[in-house]
């Protein structure tokens, strides 16, 4: 493609990247930014835009994978030389990537990790608004295509988002080749990375084999298609980001100890679209891996199911439901301190560790102002000589109904109280502060 002097000027690009900044939220920062600068020529790009048109401070952070050998070390350099003739803050952090690998991580998977972990130390370091890339809008086809690959829905086929949190992305509206003219117009150097050129790795098989053949065979437009299709998926990603949010804000049960539950009862009133939102969300939320589309179907069907089930999403995690209303997200608990009866004599300034839980007891005068909201206070009688504390599976055991009203997931670790005859469930039949007709008041925390 061949471009015109104006559309290469500093006057066209530098109205460019402003409004590109207004846009993304940044331009009137004053704290400095950290551009992740491999050395190739989109970086470099990012480098010349903001050291021309940006008035802040600039931290170049560069990140040597200990991958390609000799010459992952000259870019390394490279990066550094061409900082200090800028003036511009430099940092080189080496790392050796392989050693780093999770299990089940590809090497490119690995190397993302690392490199977003270390960039985020730096930028907390310097004290920096956010972390700049220089991904263009050739990177958000092929990671569409990528991603329509893979399975995926509205998120991934909207490509890389212009920002996200801390992240932006100020060139996703150029090219990759009018970046290079960009360069070479102001005789900038770049690197080339030679693994761009190898179609070892899945993202570089899209860019040199399948975007090239889909041009000539199909529609030599494909990319500008492809873009267009991806700003309608970030449209509707957006309102399915809001459902989410909704949905999480309403269904979530919150509880103590379990990382998150829900009502079956909520689940199954949802249409199989929510649903599918639901469950993608949680695990988001959890910071867990995704499902894939075969294994969340799975787990919609499990969670309108009556019986006992439990479905393991990664690693110790699980999902737990059934024989009852509520679903769990949970790891292993630990119960080996869980004591399977204990006695306790309520009397103000003392208090009770039982397994993960501290039973707290103090006078609270009757009349006086009860600071928690209404929904969590009860007023009970308790005989004051003495609570006993057991599990709520114990409790189960032992005849108490109540204690049913505990998940069977968590029942190993669940406290119940008893008094005389009044058995009391904390969170999930009962509110977790009591109060006695005297004032006395008894409140269940979790310790850990």
């Amino acid at each position: 493609m061949i471009f015109s002097r104006y559309e290469l000027s500093d006057a066209f690009l530098g109205k460019q990247f402003r409004e590109v900044g207004i846009r993304q939220g940044w331009w009137d920062m004053k704290d400095p930014v950290v551009l992740a600068v491999s050395g190739g020529g989109d970086s470099m790009a990012l480098l010349w835009f903001f050291s021309t048109f940006w008035p802040g401070e600039i931290v170049v952070a560069h990140i040597e994978h200990g991958i390609r050998g000799t010459p992952s070390f000259q870019d390394a350099q490279f990066v550094r030389n061409f900082s200090e003739t800028l003036g511009v803050s430099c940092v080189v952090v080496h790392t050796v990537v392989e050693r780093l690998r999770k299990k089940g991580e590809t090497l490119e998977e690995a190397a993302r990790r690392v490199r977003y972990s270390i960039l985020g130390i730096i930028q907390k370091e310097r004290k920096a608004w956010g972390i700049a890339f220089g991904h263009n809008s050739d990177d958000r086809v092929e990671t569409m295509l990528l991603n329509l690959f893979r399975g995926a829905g509205f998120a991934g086929l909207s490509g890389i988002p212009e920002r996200r949190g801390a992240i932006v992305r100020p060139l996703l509206s150029f090219s990759r080749e009018t970046l290079r003219s960009i360069l070479a117009e102001r005789n900038i150097p770049w690197c080339e990375d030679e693994t761009n050129q190898v179609d070892i790795f899945t993202r570089n098989r899209i860019r040199l084999e399948c975007v090239p053949w889909i041009e000539k065979n199909i529609n030599p437009r494909v990319k500008e298609r492809l873009l267009d299709l991806a700003d309608e998926m970030f449209r509707l990603r957006v309102r399915e980001e809001n459902r989410i949010s909704s949905l999480l804000k309403k269904l979530e049960h919150p509880s103590p100890l379990i990382p998150f539950v829900l009502r079956r009862s909520d689940f199954t009133v949802l249409d199989s679209w929510d649903r599918a939102l639901l469950l993608k969300a949680v695990g988001t939320k959890l910071g867990l891996t995704a499902l894939s589309r075969a294994r969340l179907n799975i787990l919609c069907r499990l969670c309108e199911k009556g019986e006992r089930w439990t479905f393991q999403w990664q690693g110790d995690w699980v999902v737990q439901g059934g024989s009852g209303d509520f679903i769990g997200w949970v790891r292993p608990f630990r119960t080996d301190w869980v004591d399977r009866n204990a006695v306790w004599t309520p009397i103000p300034g003392r208090s009770l560790s039982w397994g993960g839980w501290i039973i707290e007891c103090s006078a609270y005068p009757p009349g006086s102002e009860i600071p928690e909201e209404p929904e969590r206070i009860t007023s009970i009688s308790f005989s004051r000589s003495k609570i006993s504390v057991s599990s709520s599976a114990q409790a189960l055991a032992d005849g108490a109904e109540e204690a049913r009203a505990v998940p069977w997931f968590c029942r190993s670790i669940w406290p119940v109280l008893k008094s005389g005859q009044r058995i009391f469930v904390p969170f999930w039949k009962d509110p977790a502060t009591l109060f006695d007709r005297d004032g006395i008041r008894i409140v269940l925390s979790p310790s850990i």
